[in-house]
C-alpha cells in the first residue's frame, strides 16, 4: 500500500524482499469483529497535488501486511487502517 519513489533510467532488476513487512493493526476502544479491513493510502506530492486511494481487505484475510519505505524526495505520505490513527508509512 506505501507508494514508494522508484526512478528507472534502463533495465532494471528487482528484487520483492519479504522480510522487513510489518503487520498493520487498528487499534479500537472497544473488542470489534473481524468483518472487513480497509486502508487508506495518501500520497502529497511537492507540487501540492496529492492522490487518495481506500481498499477495503474481505474477511477471507487474518492480516494485513505492509513494507516501511523511505520518504520520497518530495511530500508525504500515510497509511491509515480503518478505525487506526492517521500514521507516517514511511518512517
Amino acid at each position: 500500500m506505501a507508494l514508494p519513489q522508484v526512478d528507472i533510467a534502463g533495465d532494471t532488476d528487482l528484487l520483492l524482499d519479504g522480510t522487513k513487512l510489518r503487520q498493520v493493526t487498528a487499534v479500537t476502544p472497544r473488542k470489534t469483529e473481524n468483518v472487513a479491513r480497509r486502508l487508506d493510502c495518501h500520497r502529497e506530492f511537492g507540487d501540492r497535488s496529492s492522490m487518495t486511494d481506500s481498499v477495503e481487505i474481505g474477511d477471507g484475510y487474518d492480516s494485513i501486511w505492509t513494507a516501511p519505505v523511505a520518504p520520497g524526495n518530495d511530500g508525504e505520505q500515510s497509511l491509515t487502517p480503518a478505525g487506526g490513527s492517521r500514521s507516517r508509512c514511511c518512517r
